[in-house]
Parts: C-alpha cells; structure tokens; sequence
C-alpha cells in the first residue's frame, strides 16, 4: 500500500513536472523575446537613417556619431552593472550591421531610386534609436540580474525575430554571439 501511494506520489510529481516544463521554456523567450524585439526594433530604423543620408549626400559612416552612440551605451551599461568592454563589443557589432543595412539600402536606390521622405534624423530618429539603445542595455541588465543569461540554444529565437530583410545570417549570428559574451560587473 506504501509503495502505491510512493508510485502515485513520484508520478504525479513527474507528470506536474513535465507539463510545467513547456511554461518555464516559454517563459524564458518569452523574456527573451522582448530583448531579441528591442533589437530587431532599433536595426528596423535604418532604412530610415539610411533614406535621410541618401537624400542628403551624407556618408554613411559617421565615425564621430559611433563613438557618441558607444559612449552612451558604456555609461548606461556602467549604470546598470554591465561590464563595459562586452557591450562595447556588443554596440559595436550592431553599430557594423547597422551600416551594412545602409550601404545595401543606399545599392538598391542605386538601381532604382525611391521616391519615399525620410523622418528627420536629428528629431525623430536619434531619439527613438538612442531610447531603443537604453532598452536593450537595461533589458540585458534585467535579464543577467535575474540569472536569465542569454543561452546558445536561444539562437534559433534570435534569428527568427530578426525580421530585416537587409540582415543576413552571418549578421545574425554576430550580433548573437556578441549578446552571449555580455556580462554583469
């Protein structure tokens, strides 16, 4: 009779423990899922960056504007607990995937010219990619705080919700790696 209710005891705890399993996965990308959103949000403003340039002749790489950009990061990041040489590594990747969006962009107008206005870049677009920048650092804070690290199996999850048509998989999986070498203080 012991031994019964042992059986029904331990199956019970396997089956609780089985069905909950899926949730806890879930729940991970669902976290996740919201850095990996931020993300793909911030790369989705370069067709715009990219637009206002073309119109206005500017090049595209601004290496005054990069450091401005990556010495926001390291002061926030600072700020948050986050070792500072990992982000760097980390804006620095998006900042070169950034470009490479721009440049392919800047190819296709090449081609056959758009005749789409871009939003202002100093008024609308800045603002938006440095408050999309402060997100993703402290998501990354959240996530490292709560013992949430970012796992190589998420991988998958990351490409996935890179939805730009202008970032490749070798992009993808650069800008993955440089999140999994992210760590606190």
């Amino acid at each position: 009779m012991q031994k019964n209710h042992l059986f029904k005891a331990c199956s019970l705890f396997l089956t609780l423990f089985f069905s909950s399993t899926p949730y806890l996965v879930n729940a991970e990308q669902r976290e996740t899922s919201v850095l990996f959103s931020l993300i793909n949000k911030r790369l989705s403003h370069m067709e715009d960056v990219a637009l206002y340039k073309h119109e206005r002749n500017i090049k595209i790489e601004d290496l005054d504007r990069e450091q401005i950009v990556i010495n926001s990061a390291l002061e926030t990041a600072t700020e948050k607990g986050l070792d500072s040489t990992s982000i760097e590594v980390f804006f620095r990747t998006q900042i070169e995937i950034a470009k490479s969006i721009q440049y392919k962009y800047f190819a296709d107008w090449a081609r056959k010219p758009t005749n789409i206005i871009a939003p202002d870049l100093q008024t609308d677009i800045r603002p938006s990619l440095t408050q999309l920048g402060n997100s993703i650092i402290i998501e990354i804070g959240d996530l490292l705080r709560d013992n949430k690290e970012i796992k190589p199996e998420q991988r998958s999850l990351f490409r996935a919700s890179l939805t730009i048509a202008k970032v490749d998989l070798k992009d993808k999986d650069a800008l993955f790696d440089s999140l999994l070498l992210i760590k606190t203080q």
